[in-house]
């Protein structure tokens, strides 16, 4: 759902940005991407780092959940906005290990604003594209992860890309462009018999299918 809404409301912006001035800034897109999630997300980077392991360590808190000590290799990845790498490539860091969404979430932004750019009067078929070729991947690296015979380091790069969830997000881009457009597909989207069907799979993959 996170994946789904960021999707949606990142590319209704782009689309009304598009209507207003006839194109994407990619440049003044990524200045105010930085500004509304980099000073938050390194605060909590430095609470998970730093605060939260001093504050284990004065109260010699011995329960579940203790965070342990981070590689060198793990601190680069969330440094470096690729916290969702760290699993493949070490491990999540407890306490903060929920970044790994923004890992992607900001893996996505360098992709999208270009892309919604290039395809400013077809984006559509961008949606679809993203969504089609993401799928077809997912099945082919699926494949090769679980082939023995590749090595264990190419095998966890495959699994990052394959844990990208750009599937996701043009999912979501695809109910902004009905929305923008007034399609007339919103009148099924919206139908009461639609909207009660929508939650009662909410409540059954969260109840059932998540436990």
């Amino acid at each position: 759902m996170f994946f789904v809404l960021s999707g949606f409301l990142i590319t209704y912006l782009l689309m009304t940005e598009i209507q207003k001035t006839g194109t994407v800034s990619v440049r003044m897109f990524y200045i105010r991407r930085i500004l509304r999630i980099w000073p938050i997300y390194y605060l909590l980077l430095f609470l998970g780092l730093v605060v939260l392991p001093l504050i284990v360590q004065v109260a010699g808190y011995q329960g579940q959940f203790l965070p342990q000590a981070s590689s060198p290799l793990q601190v680069i990845l969330y440094i470096i906005m690729l916290p969702n790498a760290a699993a493949f490539f070490g491990a999540l860091i407890p306490g903060i290990s929920q970044l790994w969404t923004i890992g992607i979430e900001e893996q996505f932004y360098l992709l999208w604003p270009a892309l919604t750019k290039l395809f400013a009067k077809r984006i559509l078929t961008a949606i679809i594209g993203v969504i089609v070729v993401k799928i077809v991947l997912n099945l082919f690296l699926n494949q090769i992860m679980d082939d023995n015979n590749y090595p264990l380091i190419f095998r966890a790069l495959l699994g990052f890309l394959n844990n990208l969830s750009f599937e996701y997000m043009a999912v979501g881009a695809l109910g902004a462009y009905l929305l923008f457009h007034k399609h007339r597909l919103l009148n099924l989207i919206f139908h009461p018999v639609v909207e009660k069907l929508t939650l009662l799979f909410m409540v059954c993959n969260i109840t059932v299918i998540a436990s």
